[in-house]
């Protein structure tokens, strides 16, 4: 016999195929490969749809806001026209009035001054209550209201209380308003005791009207006693 013919290696890399798989492989166009890289980023959550409105009356309001200084007095004039224009109002309305009169300009006391023509003024309402029984205040206030014609000074006048007040406070200031009737004396004097930096054109303008109130209460009290 003769020597075998020798067959030519396998290529590893097709050994272990099936048969035409070499062949076909060798047809085919190498795979891409994609590039090294972070891989894309998804896409953002498409945002909900905005929720309806509540109904009208379920919507919350904002809060309301403070009261301008401008509206302070003209609260306290409403007030006062509430108490006064009751049925059967009297004095006794007076100290409530007062002291809203006080809150409002940072007073220390208001007082309202009865005039009569045989004796001195008397305290016909006061604010807080023991300022009607302060000799000292009363004197002061006295004082002040005679050393000023509110007449000729148009019903208002603001002058330093004389004794200023305690060592070391802050001195003391009165205002005095009065509606003097034509031809006579006023009925009453309304005064306001206080820190006078606080005080303004308004408090002036508020502590008018509140005065020509009392004095028209007064003198339709004083015609119901005498019918």
């Amino acid at each position: 016999m003769g020597a075998s013919r020798a067959r030519p290696a396998a290529d590893p890399a097709v050994a272990g195929r099936p048969p035409g798989t070499a062949a076909l492989s060798a047809e085919l166009p190498p795979a891409e490969v994609p590039p090294a890289g972070p891989p894309p980023a998804e896409p953002p959550p498409a945002e909900p749809p905005p929720a309806e409105p509540p109904p009208a009356g379920l919507q919350s309001q904002d809060p309301p806001s403070a009261p301008p200084a401008a509206a302070a007095p003209l609260a306290v004039i409403e007030f006062a026209a509430e108490q006064l224009l009751r049925d059967a109002a009297g004095p006794d309305a007076l100290p409530a009035i007062l002291g809203r009169l006080a809150a409002a300009f940072g007073a220390r006391a208001a007082l309202v001054l009865r005039h009569t023509t045989t004796s001195k003024p008397v305290v016909l309402a006061a604010h807080p209550e023991r300022a009607a029984a302060d000799p000292v205040l009363l004197a002061a206030v006295g004082m002040a209201s005679a050393e000023h014609d509110l007449a000729a000074a148009g019903g208002m006048a603001q002058t330093s209380l004389k004794p200023p007040g305690p060592a070391g406070g802050s001195p003391m200031s009165v205002l005095l308003a009065s509606p003097a009737p034509a031809g006579g004396e006023p009925l009453c004097t309304l005064a306001l005791i206080g820190d006078a930096s606080g005080w303004n054109a308004q408090t002036r303008a508020a502590a008018r009207v509140l005065a020509a109130m009392m004095t028209a209460q007064i003198r339709h009290a004083d015609d119901v006693a005498h019918l």
